[in-house]
């Protein structure tokens, strides 16, 4: 299991877990990490600043629902509220949010989000 994180989406608060890959490893050293994400489709992404830049990783456009990845070409983060379809962005997955994503659904379209260590 990876490190505990506290996330916030849209101001609820959410469990979370750093994954445990190099690329996790360099997106822990940016911690804490505040950006406004906007929907698109299943996904909601939103820049990042100063952005990642090039993570070496697996990249997926089929990412869990609750993934939290790094889209390079977008730079911007990445948060998966259901299961992509692989039509969506590819990213490197970085974290998970842990909790219900249905409390997400009622949060429109564009909110904060807050991501730190526990």
């Amino acid at each position: 299991m990876g490190e505990p994180l506290s996330i916030v989406i849209g101001g609820v608060q959410f469990g979370g877990e750093l994954l445990e890959t190099p690329a996790a490893a360099l997106f822990r050293k940016n911690l804490p990490v505040y950006f406004k994400v906007r929907r698109h489709g299943k996904e909601y992404s939103g820049s990042l600043f100063p952005p990642l830049g090039h993570l070496d990783g697996e990249k997926t456009s089929s990412p869990e629902a609750g993934t939290i990845g790094w889209w390079e070409e977008g730079e911007a983060l990445c948060f998966f509220a259901a299961k992509g379809d692989g039509n969506g962005p590819e990213v490197t997955p970085l974290c998970r949010v842990q909790g219900e994503m249905a409390k997400i659904v009622g949060l429109g379209a564009a909110f904060d989000v807050e991501i730190d260590l526990i």
